[in-house]
């Protein structure tokens, strides 16, 4: 059927304004740009609106409640310029013909309207991934910096219960003072209302861990075999360094994978992620991560005018220890001692890869440096650093 042949054919409908609850009997016609409204001759009631005088809807500007199918026996219409207004037209005929005339209301043309925003968004996705590979820029990095912040407490938390399932937290009151003294000098160095949860464990190695979440776990080795209070500082301002960076939010995201790491953005929540403690111990950062946690580590320590030997120091020993461990056991005179110092040595390594280039340029800057660094910390608090573990040291690890 044409819809030429219905250019004067009329159609009966009801009309409301949204104002009152009254409807108006109404004559629809088909128009050149839109379908002509007349309040019918016999419809009695109060003129309102547009009373009397014909007006046009213009085909673009009109929406209909349900997608239009050309066999409907009914349409009901809106304005998108008309806030409110309703027209209800009840025939099939009519529908025919405005599914010609305004072949936006039907179905077809809906789902391809509903389906545009998924696409644009998905050719957005695409791009951005396309562009971070051509940049050279980290997917992980970037999903780390978007996770909400009680996503990444909630990882830093999963960090610590895991660890502490097999490690006691090592509580003596001083010392945890001390350290909390400590961190506090380091944390007003790095301003924006930096604050760090700093939890040290009855573990026998070197080694610490800057969890999710601005949380830092310190295994009990670092204070037993520092020889200063610098160096403790220095491995502090280290992880701090890390997580500044986020180091430990793209690590673990990119060992769970990228699938999980959009799950928890989108989800808002961690319980997908389990045993982060494992993941995080076995994470290894790349030399350019390190760097950049040793530049935040130098910045953290030089305003907090803590010296930066300690943390070359600290490095320079481990690097020995480990040339020592490593001959002996070339040499097949490792003791169980030996053997056991090794792999504490290899533990830390393995988790921050350290090379010579790195310790030097740490010492170079510290030679240069003009300022004269102050104590660390008191002796007193250096004391009870070094017996932060003492209430659990019967405590078998």
């Amino acid at each position: 059927m044409s819809s030429k042949s219905n250019s004067f054919e009329r159609f009966a409908g009801r009309y409301s304004d949204g104002y009152s609850a009254q409807t108006q009997a109404v004559d629809i016609r088909f128009a050149l740009k839109g379908i002509k409204i007349t309040v019918s001759a016999s419809d009695t009631s109060p003129a309102s609106g547009h009373g009397m005088v014909p007006f046009v809807w213009a085909y673009v500007d009109l929406k209909a409640a349900t997608p239009l199918h050309t066999s409907d026996t009914d349409v009901s219409l809106t304005n998108a310029l008309i806030d409110d207004a309703t027209l209800f037209v009840p025939s099939r005929e009519f529908c025919h013909v405005l599914s010609e005339r305004a072949p936006h209301l039907k179905s077809g043309a809906q789902r391809w309207r509903q389906l545009q925003p998924i696409l644009l968004t998905a050719a957005g996705i695409v791009s951005v991934i396309a562009l971070i590979y051509l940049l050279g820029i980290s997917i992980a990095g970037g999903i780390a910096s978007a996770l909400p912040d009680d996503v990444r407490d909630a990882m830093g938390r999963g960090v610590i219960t895991s660890i502490a399932d097999n490690h006691r937290e090592c509580t003596a009151p001083d010392g945890v003072a001390a350290l909390d003294r400590l961190t506090k000098r380091l944390e007003d160095s790095i301003g924006s209302g930096a604050s760090y949860d700093v939890t040290v464990v009855n573990w026998p190695i070197d080694n610490a861990f800057a969890a999710p979440g601005e949380n830092i776990i310190i295994a009990r080795g670092i204070i037993d075999n520092a020889v200063t209070a610098s160096e403790v500082a220095g491995v502090l301002a280290h992880e701090m360094g890390h997580g500044i960076s986020r180091h430990p939010e793209t690590g673990i995201i990119r060992s769970v994978g990228i699938a999980t790491a959009v799950q928890l953005l989108l989800a808002g929540n961690s319980s997908t992620l389990v045993n982060f403690g494992t993941v995080l111990a076995q994470l290894s950062y790349s030399r350019d991560a390190e760097l950049e946690a040793d530049a935040h580590a130098v910045k953290i320590l030089d305003t907090a005018n803590i010296s930066r030997k300690g943390l070359a120091s600290f490095f320079r020993r481990m690097q020995h220890r480990s040339a020592i461990a490593a001959r002996d056991k070339d040499k097949g005179n490792a003791s169980d001692e030996t053997q056991s110092e090794a792999d504490d040595v290899v533990s830390f390594l393995s988790t921050h890869p350290t090379t010579k280039a790195r310790i030097k340029a740490i010492e170079q800057e510290a030679s240069t440096s003009n300022k004269r660094p102050s104590a660390t910390m008191s002796d007193d608090d250096w004391k009870a650093l070094r017996k932060i573990c003492s209430e659990v040291s019967e405590w078998a690890e």
